[in-house]
């Protein structure tokens, strides 16, 4: 637990890195990401998707992400995209 009553602790910011560095921690082998970027700059889910291509490169795991109108450099971190609009796949 991350502050009380009398202390804040952290931002919710830093909780949602908190919170995604809490999902790798152990022997996972696939992972499943909602939505990561919601609340953060894009420079903090550039990193935080850069640090999860590295995790996957180094356990062999396994990280299906969804991402809401994600930065364009951060394309070229992923191994596969399908790109949905509507449901529907279109790339």
């Amino acid at each position: 637990m991350v502050g009380d009553e009398m202390r804040r602790g952290i931002y919710g910011g830093q909780k949602r890195r908190l919170t995604k560095g809490e999902m790798v921690v152990g022997p996972t082998k696939a992972l499943f990401m909602d939505e990561i970027s919601i609340g953060l700059d894009s420079s903090t889910a550039y990193q935080i998707v850069c640090c999860l291509q590295q995790l996957v490169h180094i356990t062999d795991a396994t990280i299906l992400i969804s991402l809401l109108q994600p930065a364009p450099e951060a394309f070229e971190l992923f191994d596969d995209i399908i790109l949905m609009a509507e449901g529907k796949v279109v790339y």
